[in-house]
């Protein structure tokens, strides 16, 4: 690590120049005081941003405005000393890998502990990129997968291991995806939305839905949301055999402390959870396998 303090002073003022707004920040932060760059501290204001490249082929950074009720652009220059920073929740539109080399990012932090990407890349290189310029970790993500629906779980959790989070919109799950989700998941869940088409939504055993939930925080939920879905359909009777297999079913509108599944559709609402008897035994024996009994002849008279 080199001594930056041990510089001149007039060296670290050019070093305070020749700095990003970001960079700057950054210097300061990491060293305890302004004296790094020199003479003033960099300031940081807080705003409610979002990052917008629906209209232009350019990222915006656009934040709420008061005065107009709505998010206006902010307006940035190289030579500007500007630094905002979103420290709730940060919404992306349509970003994609080419956009994260923007000048935006030398003035603005991503300090959010929560994302909402609206049709954005989700290749692991476009993820693993915007992570390194989050300040804080992620731990709640929101997908819309409107145009990229080929997207995998493995992407997710490399690049945001400490998500506990996760919801995804007009997503396309392949076969066993809870079995999937346990092997490479970096951070037990505590909350897992999906709302897209039956069809969409791979094939998975009752068995293993419960070592998912057993797999993930106590008191997790699940939630599956299918606008178009009817109860007399046969994906959801198909689907409630499953949660009846081991679950029990409450009233949705009563808080348990246990593992949960929520069903929302048009016409009906379910909500199973796993007792905790039920949990520490299956923990202890696991499956309960049935074993056939061997016929045994009759003996002639």
């Amino acid at each position: 690590m080199f001594p930056v303090m041990s510089l001149p002073y007039g060296l670290l003022c050019r070093l305070g120049t020749l700095s990003s707004p970001v960079e700057k920040y950054h210097l300061q932060v990491a060293g305890g005081n302004f004296n790094i760059c020199p003479p003033t501290i960099q300031p940081c204001k807080k705003e409610n941003c979002h990052l917008d490249a629906v209209m232009t082929s350019e990222l915006t950074l656009e934040k709420y405005s008061e005065a107009e009720r709505k998010h206006v652009p902010v307006d940035l220059d190289d030579d500007d000393n500007t630094l905002i920073s979103e420290s709730n929740t940060l919404s992306l539109n349509s970003v994609e890998m080419k956009h994260l080399s923007s000048n935006v990012f030398n003035h603005f932090l991503i300090n959010a502990p929560r994302l909402n990407l609206q049709c954005c890349d989700t290749s692991l290189e476009f993820l693993r990129a915007l992570s390194k310029l989050c300040v804080v970790p992620v731990k709640d993500i929101e997908f819309d997968l409107s145009l990229y629906r080929d997207f995998c779980f493995k992407s997710v959790f490399e690049a945001f291991p400490h998500a506990s989070q996760l919801q995804f919109k007009n997503a396309y799950f392949p076969d066993n995806w809870l079995t999937e989700i346990m092997k490479i998941q970096k951070t037990k869940l505590l909350y897992l939305y999906i709302n897209t088409e039956p069809e969409d939504v791979g094939k998975f055993e009752a068995d293993e839905l419960i070592e998912f939930l057993l797999a993930q925080h106590e008191r997790v939920t699940l939630t599956l949301e299918f606008y178009e879905l009817s109860e007399s359909d046969e994906y959801a009777k198909m689907l409630k055999k499953i949660l009846k297999k081991h679950l029990v079913s409450k009233d949705t509108h009563f808080i348990r402390p246990e593992q949960e599944v929520r069903v929302l559709a048009s016409d009906f609402r379910w909500s199973y959870y796993l007792p905790q008897r039920r949990a520490d035994k299956w923990r202890v024996e696991g499956p309960r396998v049935v074993v056939p009994r061997k016929r045994t002849k009759k003996r002639a008279d």
